[in-house]
């Protein structure tokens, strides 16, 4: 897998949720058309409809999914900042797709209640996208900070996967952002970083937290106890 499997589990979901705004936007197109249909002076919603599905459908994968993944399989930091500003300004319409202003071509909350006193069958089907616009709206704020948590944890970034030239936040992550106790020490080198774990050092951890070639570490003696 080109994903870490630590990480495998918010791609996948940030996947799921770019599908279910592509349905929810062919679903919105169906509820815009209805709407059409009972009240004709709605032409402008309609249209602007079909726009957003053949606009924001290979948009949305291309400007905030792909950096997304693309960020988490080679840990790249520009691809990060690309995808939290472009996906938070996607989580802001994803909102005004719930809101439902009437005339811009979503079938949110607003626009529902509005046809709801023309027609209560069309309402009623633009009541269920509204509230599938709420839930991705819902859902693209949360994985929009379990992203920035990824990115953020330290615990999430194994001692191997640090890399100097991806800038400050991401330098001898396991060694600067977390505390280091009279248990502990820790030594970073111009090309690596390396930390002390609880308790006996075991050859697996070793091999793990082991500087990349070229630095020159004092050796880390073996530690017992608690953080």
């Amino acid at each position: 897998m080109e994903i870490p499997q630590e990480f495998q589990k918010t791609v996948s979901t940030m996947y799921y949720l770019w599908m279910c705004s592509t349905l929810a936007l062919l679903l919105n197109f169906l509820a815009c058309l209805a709407s059409f249909c009972v009240e004709t002076s709605k032409g402008a919603g309609f249209g602007l409809s079909i726009l957003w599905v053949i606009l924001f459908t290979p948009c949305s994968f291309v400007c905030w999914y792909r950096p997304m993944y693309k960020a988490f399989r080679s840990d790249s930091s520009f691809n990060f900042f690309v995808f939290f500003f472009i996906f938070f300004a996607q989580d802001v319409l994803f909102v005004l797709q719930a809101i439902g202003i009437p005339g811009w071509g979503f079938s949110g909350w607003i626009s529902a209640l509005v046809v709801l006193k023309v027609n209560i069958a069309v309402a009623v089907l633009m009541l269920l996208v509204a509230l599938f616009f709420t839930g991705i709206a819902v859902l693209g704020i949360v994985m929009l900070q379990r992203v920035r948590g990824c990115v953020e944890d330290p615990l999430l970034v194994p001692p191997h996967r640090c890399q100097l030239s991806e800038g400050p936040a991401r330098i001898c992550c396991w060694c600067f952002l977390q505390p280091c106790s009279a248990n502990c020490s820790c030594q970073c080198s111009r090309w690596g970083c390396r930390k002390c774990l609880p308790g006996p050092m075991t050859p697996d951890w070793d091999a793990l937290a082991l500087p990349l070639e070229g630095a020159d570490l004092a050796p880390i003696p073996e530690v017992s106890g608690t953080w």
